[in-house]
């Protein structure tokens, strides 16, 4: 139900006129139609995996069915784009979130975020067991 909603919602935001007019770093920017206009700069954000430019080009061009582009033409584009609009993306998404209580899911009594599966050793020292039983001591 949410992911629909979310996805709608980034879409409405996305093909908006004004969301073109807000969210462009010059008045002149994003006049013409180019092999990669203003909605498909924004999708390429969204789409970023921290692979080299290349390769998330190479993705986002297979995902969408487009032509390939050349990273310059990408890069060059995306700095005609005012971050702001992802800023934005987020906020809405975050408010609109707690909307739908029924597919927030929850591990322990908590919001599970993310995992990246860090190793860490906790000291064994008596300053360190002291802490712990503090912390773990019901009031």
């Amino acid at each position: 139900m949410y992911s629909k909603y979310f996805v709608t919602n980034i879409k409405d935001i996305i093909y908006k006129k004004e969301s073109k007019q807000k969210y462009k770093t010059q008045n002149n920017y994003f006049i013409r139609d180019r092999k990669i206009p203003f909605h498909k700069v924004v999708l390429y954000g969204l789409n970023k995996k921290g692979l080299t430019s290349k390769m998330d080009i190479e993705d986002f061009t297979d995902l969408i069915n487009s032509v390939d582009i050349s990273s310059p033409a990408v890069l060059k584009q995306r700095l005609k784009l005012d971050g702001k609009i992802y800023l934005d993306i987020m906020q809405t998404n975050l408010v609109d979130f707690y909307k739908f209580p029924e597919d927030v899911k929850l591990f322990h009594g908590y919001i599970l975020t993310a995992i990246d599966g860090s190793d860490f050793e906790i000291p064994n020292t008596k300053k360190q067991e002291k802490s712990l039983m503090n912390i773990t001591k019901k009031k």
